[in-house]
């Protein structure tokens, strides 16, 4: 599939709301964060003190992350985001 690098996760998305026709149901009174499932984590990284910090989110939780977050790729046509686990808001409870 792909190898993570670092605190980088693979993020596969939820797909937003259509409707029948394919158009695209928005929420515009307010800005939500974006959903999806963690697909794959890195390792973690170093920090400055030379002690290794794990990733803290693991495959299978669904996130929040901001609208701008990640960069795409597509991997057996399907469509993912790679972000660092920095740009994770939040974790959704199960």
């Amino acid at each position: 599939m792909i190898s993570l690098l670092k605190s980088r996760i693979l993020v596969k998305p939820v797909e937003e709301k259509k409707t029948l026709s394919g158009i695209i149901i928005i929420d515009t009174q307010a800005e939500i964060p974006r959903q999806g499932t963690v697909i794959k984590t890195g390792p973690g990284k170093w920090l400055n003190d030379d002690t290794f910090e794990r990733t803290t989110v693991a495959e299978g939780m669904l996130i929040y992350y901001g609208k701008h977050c990640g960069v795409p790729v597509t991997l057996n046509g399907t469509q993912y985001l790679v972000m660092d686990e920095n740009d994770v808001i939040g974790i959704v409870d199960p």
